[in-house]
């Protein structure tokens, strides 16, 4: 597949060890958590300059309503050390446009 320019694109699908996480999805403290497979080379960067617009743009759809999460960061992303070791589990080649 190609992305801008001719560009090939991917899309990266990155899976931690749970026992990793030192709370569970409710917050409460993860009784699993082990610090020894807790990944230490990663941010997460959920603050961004991109925002949602208040509104829908013209030619939406839903041009002129309230967008559900306007004005919430566009952008999320875990950034990594550079250098970052990563194993390959599996890939899967899509075709046209989309990476999978």
């Amino acid at each position: 597949p190609h992305g801008p320019a001719g560009r090939h694109t991917a899309k990266w699908i990155v899976h931690f060890d749970p026992m990793g996480r030192s709370t569970m999805a409710s917050g409460a403290a993860s009784p699993d958590f082990d610090d020894s497979v807790r990944v230490k080379h990663v941010n997460f960067i959920g603050n961004s300059h991109i925002k949602y617009p208040a509104l829908y743009p013209h030619g939406h759809p839903q041009a002129g309503q309230v967008h559900p999460q306007a004005n919430q960061p566009k952008e999320k992303e875990y950034l990594f050390a550079p250098y970052s070791v990563f194993t390959v589990k599996k890939v899967t080649r899509g075709t046209g446009l989309s990476p999978c």
